[in-house]
């Protein structure tokens, strides 16, 4: 009876519908404690080159933490980014909106990697520096084309993550495109049809698995396009996945006892499970090649599967100290572009810092870049969006920001993308 009661409110079944409607969740709280499971996931690729001492990766053999917060920020977004247009479905406003959730502060960050993080760590001399091709292709980052993470003389010495002025910036474009296909399919009066987006979500799953199984990106001529081929679709299904989980709404209860199955799924993710199957079905005795992708289509498989419920239960249970969480700003944006670039200058000019105070430095000096980068950009930008509808005026700034690399190291990526050689 007391598991029944749990799973009411007000006498009703405790639906994310019903959750919605009374404007209450924990969504801010995830966002902002994703953002620094970024910072944290990141700090180990920053110092060794690799994330393979990455606690996450240790358990999974093959994903990071900062993963699992890029799936919980594209799973957020894809419902609020869906909500916001369904409420207010002008093509204009829906575009306003989100181009001034992202480009005010990636721009004030490019201009402080450019400005601040350049010049203290150049070995070029000034000039110099700002004529290299690397800072001023690094320049267009700001406009999310084309995607480039070095600085001229910056960070020289290192040709992996090591060297990366700042890795998380990748992201944004895929993000900005998911925006992007909300308005066409809203558009063309398809958002709103459950079927359809259903049909677009395994569409976009299927062609991740031919993908993945195929290792059709890691051959040429597409394995410059590796990132794209890759994560753009798996990226699509986080995101469809939240706007699903919006048309459903009404329909999905959220109940411990699903919880309880969604946080077994996600287990039966890791390295462990999958090193069992494997053994018991013979499956290790394919080629190397092969059984990796088999593992990574296998964790990132469970992990879409059970992460959009968590994430949904997580963001309304009733904990009122957690909603209050951008009581003072809503931050997670800031941090995620600014964590990593914090990060290097902390680590190149400390080598040999103890881990546990550069990480503690880390947060902090990425807190104070992101409070000011609420409180003095992003902030006033937002409220030049104008009056939404009602339902959604206090929910909008909630969509999530773009954020952090998936499967590969930062170094595998740039290598995949053909940008690790200078100028």
């Amino acid at each position: 009876m007391q598991a029944e009661a749990h799973n009411r409110v007000n006498g009703k079944r405790l639906t994310i519908a019903n959750c919605l409607h009374s404007r209450v969740n924990n969504f801010d709280f995830l966002r902002l404690a994703s953002a620094f499971l970024v910072l944290f996931s990141h700090s180990w690729p920053i110092r060794d080159g690799n994330a393979e001492h990455e606690p996450y990766h240790r358990l999974t053999g093959t994903i990071i933490g900062g993963e699992v917060a890029l799936g919980i920020f594209f799973i957020i977004s894809g419902m609020l980014v869906a909500r916001s247009f369904l409420a207010d479905p002008r093509l204009f406003s829906y575009l306003k909106k989100r181009a001034l959730r992202i480009f005010p502060g990636l721009m004030a960050c490019v201009i402080f990697c450019v400005m601040v993080v350049g010049p203290l760590f150049t070995t070029l001399k000034l000039k110099a520096y700002f004529q290299d091709s690397d800072t001023q292709h690094f320049m267009r980052n700001a406009i999310l084309y084309p995607n480039h993470y070095y600085l001229g003389g910056v960070f020289d010495p290192y040709w992996d993550s090591r060297g990366v002025v700042n890795g998380s910036l990748w992201t944004l474009p895929i993000e900005f495109i998911m925006y992007l296909v909300v308005a066409a399919v809203g558009v063309v009066g398809v958002l709103r049809h459950k079927p359809w987006m259903v049909i677009i979500t395994m569409l976009a799953a299927l062609s991740w698995i031919a993908i993945e199984s195929g290792g059709l990106a890691s051959k040429a001529p597409f394995d410059k396009y590796r990132v794209w081929l890759e994560d753009a679709p798996r990226l699509a299904i986080l995101f469809l996945s939240g706007t699903l989980l919006l048309l459903f709404a009404d329909k999905i209860v959220l109940k411990w006892q699903w919880m309880a199955i969604a946080l077994v799924i996600f287990a039966l993710s890791w390295n462990l499970p999958f090193q069992a199957i494997a053994h018991i079905t013979g499956l290790q005795r394919m080629p190397t090649a092969k059984l990796d992708r088999l593992h990574d289509l296998y964790t990132y498989a469970l992990t879409c599967l059970a992460l959009p419920y968590i994430v949904m239960y997580l963001a309304f249970l009733p904990t009122p100290r957690l909603q209050a969480a951008a009581k003072h700003g809503d931050f997670s944006y800031g941090i995620y572009l600014y964590a990593y670039p914090v990060q290097q200058m902390l680590m190149r000019k400390w080598e040999h810092i103890n881990f546990v105070l550069f990480i503690a430095l880390a947060c902090i000096g990425t807190f104070i870049l992101a409070y000011l980068s609420w409180h003095c950009i992003e902030k006033p930008f937002l409220r030049l969006k104008g009056r939404s509808t009602r339902t959604v005026r206090n929910m909008e700034n909630q969509s999530a920001p773009p954020l952090p690399p998936m499967q590969l190291s930062i170094s595998q990526r740039l290598a995949d993308m053909n940008m690790i050689s200078r100028g």
